[in-house]
């Protein structure tokens, strides 16, 4: 599996394409160009658009991947009833609105934080190879792993590192990634911290990986030096709110960000 090949992927939020075309032709150019796009409903942020809207931005974008909405820390198996559910009336909506290539469907696993914690991950490993074996993409997560099981790994918590998490959680169920592996699973992992350098890790274990704020930092002129992403600072609270106006400059720095990305993958894996 060459990982590098799919990196970084192209990470869509729906609410904000839906409201700035500039930001959603910037991602509909790179599912053109053969990019793996992946579409996010907004959970994270907490604003997940109507269906009809959400199947529209899927449509106008071109996407290769979209996510099935979903709740942080909901159970794993309500999660995992709604997420077979949205596919099953999504696939006939968009069936009748769009004749293009069709879209695979992603499952992020989640879980509550309420269950004890041997139940919760098996609960949440069942759910995951049930969807790989439905024919779902994954969606691995920071939040999903640290229900399911991250809670208890004290020297990662201490450092809140999401790479580290989830390092640490594929070193500790191999079986259940080379399940996915054997079923020919395409496995994402959601979200991509400073320390890009951290890639060669998952190497042969997500066939893509992203972050939302490569489109942000990229804008703002960040660079990657030694393998650390040098952003200076977090998103911003209005990140979502503001009025997409790209310059060329930024435009194409954003897109610099991730093609160092893609080679230092690259040069990690070979």
């Amino acid at each position: 599996m060459n990982l590098g090949y799919h990196l970084p992927g192209r990470f869509c939020l729906a609410q904000v394409a839906a409201k700035y075309p500039v930001y959603a032709d910037w991602f509909k150019q790179a599912a053109i160009r053969g990019e793996t796009v992946i579409i996010d409903p907004g959970t994270y942020e907490g604003d997940i658009l109507p269906e009809d809207k959400y199947l529209e931005v899927i449509r106008t974008v071109g996407a290769t991947h979209a996510i099935c909405p979903d709740i942080l820390y909901r159970g794993a198996l309500q999660n995992w009833e709604e997420a077979q559910k949205f596919r099953c009336k999504a696939e006939k909506l968009l069936r009748s609105m769009w004749t293009g290539k069709p879209v695979t469907w992603m499952y992020v696993g989640q879980c509550s934080l309420e269950d004890e914690q041997k139940l919760a991950h098996e609960v949440y490993c069942q759910t995951m190879k049930a969807a790989s074996a439905l024919g779902f993409s994954l969606g691995v997560c920071f939040d999903g792993v640290y229900a399911a099981e991250g809670r208890t790994y004290e020297f990662v918590t201490q450092v809140n590192s999401n790479e580290l998490m989830r390092a640490e959680f594929v070193h500790r169920n191999v079986e259940l990634f080379a399940y996915f592996k054997k079923n020919g699973t395409y496995v994402h992992g959601l979200g991509i911290g400073k320390q890009v350098c951290q890639l060669p890790h998952y190497r042969g274990i997500f066939n893509s990986m992203d972050t939302a704020s490569f489109f942000w930092h990229g804008s703002q002129g960040a660079r990657i030096a030694n393998g650390i992403l040098d952003c200076g600072s977090r998103r911003p609270k209005d990140y979502f709110e503001r009025t997409w106006k790209l310059e060329p400059l930024q435009q194409s720095n954003i897109w610099n960000i991730c093609e160092q990305v893609k080679k230092l993958a690259n040069r990690a894996t070979q």
